[in-house]
């Protein structure tokens, strides 16, 4: 236990030491506007959905209903509003779909916060994002659309949640660095999925069944007991993802 506690010091201490001096913790908001759809008119953007990105690159999505589709054009750039520099994404409850295409090669991106109201994660809504190594997908998630995840090649876990019922074409496609998949459901359950074209990672990649505690991705692994909503928490997280420390055993 003095071991853990020890280690755990010395990670805060290494964190806030990359804290400049002087710097402030406020942010300000940047840009912001809308981001919305209604009635599947998908070529007219709606305030039923607004998103907000503030001076720490977060992105905020808020509102009710589903998000706006966006593209990109030659070259790789993607088409959202907020740009590509967004180093964190926090979609709020009420929004029920992340858009085609939202974060299309956002490279910087390394946190997805995602709500229950998601039932959708649309077709190229996270390709290219180079720099994500984790993301957990909520319970009510059904439909994760095709290259989805394609190119994220620091990817190396994700959670799949017992609600879904389909995965597009080429959801996975050049992540190199995927390892396992914590899935909700049983083995019966994942063989009823519908799978596109080479989205099936099972026969490279470890499924974990029956996985029921999304929190075990969110907690540092070899810190079980720390609690999740503790204050240092988030801090102790980015310390293991960046490979300063795995944590000490009992």
């Amino acid at each position: 236990m003095k071991k853990k506690i020890l280690s755990l010091m010395l990670v805060l201490l290494m964190v806030v030491s990359l804290v400049p001096m002087g710097a402030s913790a406020e942010t300000t908001i940047v840009a912001s506007g809308s981001c919305g759809v209604m009635d599947g008119n998908y070529g007219e953007v709606t305030d039923n959905v607004k998103w907000s990105l503030d001076s720490s690159g977060v992105l905020t999505i808020s509102g009710s209903g589903e998000m706006a589709w966006y593209g990109c054009v030659e070259g790789g750039e993607g088409l959202s509003p907020w740009g590509q520099n967004v180093k964190a994404v926090i979609v709020e409850e009420g929004v029920t779909t992340v858009g085609l295409g939202a974060f299309f090669n956002c490279k910087q991106l390394t946190s997805v916060t995602l709500p229950n109201s998601v039932y959708a994660i649309r077709m190229s809504a996270f390709m290219g994002c180079e720099s994500l190594k984790s993301i957990i997908l909520p319970e009510g998630v059904e439909l994760i659309g095709s290259g989805a995840f394609g190119g994220c090649k620091a990817l190396k876990t994700i959670y799949l949640p017992k609600t879904l019922t389909a995965v597009g074409e080429f959801t996975f496609a050049a992540c190199y660095s995927l390892k396992d998949v914590y899935y909700a459901g049983s083995e019966t359950e994942w063989k009823q999925i519908e799978f596109g074209n080479d989205s099936d990672p099972t026969n490279h990649i470890t499924i974990h069944y029956n996985f029921k505690a999304p929190v075990d991705l969110v907690t540092p692994s070899g810190f079980t007991d720390i609690p999740s909503d503790a204050f240092y928490a988030n801090a102790v997280k980015w310390a293991v993802e960046n490979e300063i420390t795995t944590g000490v055993g009992n």
